[in-house]
């Protein structure tokens, strides 16, 4: 429950700075890429590099999370294993 409060404050601290940079900002910038050339306002520029970033690194991440349950997962089945050998083995020595 605390981790969704501080995750919902994070956020709204977030969105209030963007906001807030792109009043701020309101220059136009040039902007080069690949070939193609364009003015756009400099909070724009910002947020969109700022949003690949996130985009980016959810899509580097993501299957790592996976992975990592998923050997959680694995894990948690030994250990079941492991307890159930041990109360075998404890039964039929008495």
């Amino acid at each position: 429950m605390l981790k969704i409060i501080v995750l919902g404050i994070v956020v709204i601290i977030v969105l209030v700075g963007g906001f807030l940079f792109a009043i701020l900002n309101l220059h136009r910038v040039d902007v080069n890429l690949f070939g193609y050339s364009s003015s756009w306002l400099l909070s724009l520029v910002v947020v969109s590099a700022f949003s690949a970033g996130v985009v980016t690194s959810m899509l580097v991440f993501m299957p790592l999370r996976f992975r990592i349950a998923r050997l959680r997962g694995t894990v948690s089945e030994q250990e079941n294993e492991i307890t159930s050998l041990r109360k075998r083995l404890g039964s039929s020595v008495r």
